[in-house]
């Protein structure tokens, strides 16, 4: 047996209630209103009462907040499928990009190659490789860059405080360094 979702007909729910809340449920959640239902159900305003009473009876808004949670937990859901079919393609293609690039320079056996392999120039192979690596490391969440650390407070995550703070310190540095050299050079 299957479970009955809040969303779903609940138990004692008439057809015409159901089919009521499900117009509700299907709105936009900021323009969710029992007026609006009544609309489109093309019914007169006495007709609100039975909504005001199918809604409190069988909790519409607790089910369609329960519909929106449950729609948001699928499209995450899938969004962090489609992320990682992302990441694996780009990742291969990244590599793929790599080895064209090496057929430049190296045959499948790992020897070198002499002379113009498949019209391809020594730049653009270069390029090619360079690429493909970093296409292969942003894929798989590895830097592209190495980054070398001189503020000698080792590598960590900052905050734009300290971020703006280390700049500070190295222009106080630069100027001081500037100002050192025309001393030096004004003698």
């Amino acid at each position: 047996m299957t479970e009955n979702k809040p969303w779903h007909r609940q138990p004692g729910e008439t057809a015409k209630a159901f089919h009521a809340f499900v117009l509700y449920r299907d709105m936009l959640p900021k323009e969710r209103s029992l007026q609006k239902v009544r609309q489109k159900l093309t019914k007169t305003p006495p007709y609100l009462r039975y909504l005001k009473t199918w809604s409190s009876r069988f909790s519409w808004v607790a089910r369609a907040q329960a519909y929106d949670d449950h729609l948001a937990e699928v499209k995450a859901e899938a969004q962090e499928h489609a992320i990682v079919e992302m990441t694996e393609l780009q990742a291969r293609e990244g590599r793929a990009l790599q080895t064209v690039g090496m057929r430049r320079f190296v045959d499948e056996q790992g020897k070198v190659r002499i002379g113009i392999a498949q019209g391809m120039k020594d730049a653009d192979a270069i390029r090619a490789i360079d690429v493909g690596a970093k296409l292969e490391r942003t894929a798989r969440g590895e830097p592209t860059e190495i980054v070398k650390d001189v503020t000698g407070r080792g590598v960590k995550r900052l905050s734009d405080e300290e971020l703006l703070q280390i700049i500070e310190e190295q222009k106080r540095k630069d100027q001081l360094e500037g100002a050192m050299s025309k001393e030096k050079g004004g003698d």
